[in-house]
């Protein structure tokens, strides 16, 4: 069975990342293993601090860096080719990882089927600007939308302060996919 995935699609301040925090949280609570992967725009980001050891191993040409301690492991690899969502699903998905959180990747999944989509958006005209560029699944809006709509075109509009029904609608929506 392939991992599912859910992508938390929106505009920069949109509370993508409040959306991941909320179901990476209460799904790992359920008892599943929950992978996420960030989108960022930045081409030379960082994950660790100029002058650590890991930094230097990078800059002295190690194309992969693993940092690894009794707890916990990062994994850095320069790219001799364009980023590819699918190797990197594959990546996270072999590691045992029950559910993969996406945030971000709206031009590399709005149109995909086997992803499940949570659309974030601050006000009506952004939802509707989204909301164009994407194709269903689409499992819940929320945002601050949610406080000026219930529903928008028959998808259920939350709160991002609704948790319970955050997380029971993602169920509902991840057992009719298993179900297909």
């Amino acid at each position: 069975m392939k991992t599912p995935i859910i992508a938390v699609l929106g505009r920069k301040k949109s509370g993508k990342t409040k959306m991941i925090e909320i179901l990476a949280s209460r799904l790992s609570e359920n008892g599943l293993k929950v992978a996420t992967i960030k989108h960022i725009r930045h081409q030379d980001f960082k994950l660790d601090v100029e002058g650590k050891d890991t930094w230097r191993h990078m800059r002295a040409g190690a194309s992969i860096v693993m940092g690894i301690s009794r707890l916990k492991i990062a994994y850095i690899e320069k790219l001799t080719e364009e980023f590819n969502l699918n190797r990197a699903i594959d990546l996270i998905a072999g590691r045992g990882a029950n559910i993969i959180l996406l945030e971000g990747f709206s031009s590399m999944v709005a149109n995909r089927a086997d992803v499940l989509k949570i659309i974030m958006a601050r006000n009506r005209g952004e939802l509707q600007e989204i909301m164009d560029k994407v194709t269903p699944p689409i499992i819940a809006i929320s945002g601050a939308v949610a406080n000026d709509l219930s529903e928008f075109r028959k998808i259920p509009v939350i709160s991002l302060s609704d948790e319970s029904k955050i997380i029971e609608l993602v169920k509902k929506s991840l057992n009719v996919k298993r179900n297909n």
